[in-house]
C-alpha cells in the first residue's frame, strides 16, 4: 500500500487480496495479522486510498500499519550481503512466527519490475540508503538473504506493465494469484505472466533477481519448478 492511489492503478496490492490472506490466516488459527507497509507517500494516504485499511476494518483481528518512526525498527546484520552490511527492519516483522510477502505485479523504472523481492523493502526504515548509496539490484538481493518470507503470494490480478512503481501506466489483467515458499520463484514466474514495456522477458533478465539467484535465495529457471495452475 505504498502510494496514495487506488486498486485500478495498478502499484498497490489489491484491497480484496488482502483481506482473503489475512482471513485465511485467522482461520488457520493466527491470533492475529499484521498488515504492514513503510510506505513511499503519506501514511495515512496510503492506507485510505489504497482502499487497504478500510477492507480490513469489518475483521477481528486484522491491524493495518505503516509505521514511519524510526523506534519501530532494529537494526539486523546482513552477514553475506555484497554492498548491504546492515539495514532496520520493522521490529513486527523479526518478532513475528510467519510472515507472507503480499506484493503486486508491477513494473519499475529502476529494477525493471518490483514484486516479492523488490517489495521486501517496505519492512525497512531507510529506503532512500538503497536507492542514492548503494547499488539498489545488489542491495535487494542481499536484503532477501535476512528477510525470508515463509510464503509469497504474488497479487497478479492486475500488471501495470510501465509507469511503475507508482503509476500512471498501462495495466493489463492476467487475473492471476501466483503463491510458494520460493520468493525468487514467485517471481521468476511473474515476470512471464506479462509483457513489460511492450517486451517479454524471463527472470534471469532481472538484474535483482539474477544476483539473488547468485546468492542461493531460490531458484530462477521455469524449467526446474514444478507449478500447479488451478
Amino acid at each position: 500500500m505504498s502510494f496514495a492511489k487506488g486498486p485500478n492503478f495498478g502499484c498497490n496490492t489489491h484491497p480484496e487480496v488482502v483481506t482473503t490472506v489475512a482471513q485465511a490466516c485467522l482461520d488457520a488459527g493466527a491470533s492475529r495479522v499484521m498488515v504492514l507497509d513503510n510506505t513511499l507517500g503519506n501514511p495515512e494516504l496510503c492506507m485510505s486510498a489504497s482502499g487497504i485499511r478500510k477492507a480490513c476494518q469489518g475483521i477481528k483481528g486484522v491491524y493495518v500499519l505503516a509505521p514511519k518512526d524510526e523506534k519501530f525498527y532494529q537494526e539486523v546484520r546482513v552477514p553475506k550481503g555484497k554492498v548491504l552490511d546492515h539495514a532496520a527492519v520493522l521490529k513486527e516483522v523479526l518478532e513475528s512466527q510467519v510472515l507472507i510477502s503480499l506484493p503486486v505485479t508491477k513494473s519499475h523504472s529502476a529494477t525493471g519490475i518490483s514484486m516479492g523481492l523488490k517489495g521486501l523493502m517496505g519492512l525497512i526504515y531507510d529506503r532512500d540508503r538503497f536507492h542514492l548509496q548503494l547499488d539498489l539490484n545488489e542491495a535487494v538481493a542481499d536484503l532477501a538473504t535476512v528477510i525470508r518470507p515463509h510464503l509469497t503470494i504474488l497479487d497478479a490480478t492486475r500488471a501495470l506493465v510501465n509507469g511503475g512503481p507508482g503509476g500512471p501506466g498501462e495495466v493489463q489483467k492476467p487475473n492471476l494469484v501466483i503463491a510458494g515458499t520460493d520468493p525468487l520463484a514467485v517471481d521468476s514466474f511473474g515476470v512471464t505472466v506479462a509483457p513489460w514495456y511492450g517486451q517479454n522477458f524471463k527472470g534471469r533478465q532481472v538484474k535483482h533477481l539474477l544476483a539473488a539467484s547468485q546468492r542461493g535465495i531460490g531458484r530462477i529457471d521455469l524449467e526446474q519448478l514444478r507449478i500447479l495452475k488451478g
